[in-house]
């Protein structure tokens, strides 16, 4: 009886790390980026937003903001993450705030960021300039939309 306890618990343990293993995204996601085995880097598109800062008193008065949930996944680390991006189209500045890690067999979280308080460069050929990129695309149809909503 104990043999067969421990058998289904095996088994049942399996299992559930096979369910749990990362998938690629399901419809709602794009891959923007990629390097084969490396990393694949998606954005989700039910998140896309964009917006204009209005505050008088803010370094990013009269920036577009460009605002995106991405999922990127490094098979060499086993690990998969979350993150959510803001991007200043006008300066041409990104900024992450929030990112969790997660671990591909068992979707637990590895570990979580602290928003960044600034603004930094968006490197040439990083997966942040296919995003600004996206952005500069994307900005004036997404607050068309956006304005028809409301």
């Amino acid at each position: 009886m104990r043999k067969i306890i421990i058998t289904t618990i095996f088994i049942l343990l399996s299992i559930a790390s096979t369910c749990f293993a990362f998938e690629p995204p399901n419809g709602n996601y794009f891959l923007l980026d990629y390097k084969e085995d490396f990393y694949y880097f998606y954005v989700n598109k039910a998140s896309l937003c964009a917006a204009k800062v209005y505050q008088k008193d803010s370094p990013l008065y009269n920036d577009r903001l460009f605002i995106a949930m991405t999922k990127s996944y490094m098979p060499a680390f086993g690990t998969y993450d979350m993150s959510l991006w803001e991007i200043d189209i006008d300066k041409r500045l990104s900024r992450q705030r929030s990112r969790v890690i997660f671990d591909e067999k068992t979707s637990n979280v590895l570990s979580t960021m602290q928003p960044e308080k600034y603004f930094s460069e968006i490197p040439v050929g990083s997966f942040l300039d296919d995003l600004y990129l996206l952005g500069c695309d994307m900005y004036d149809d997404l607050m068309i939309m956006q304005m028809k909503q409301n």
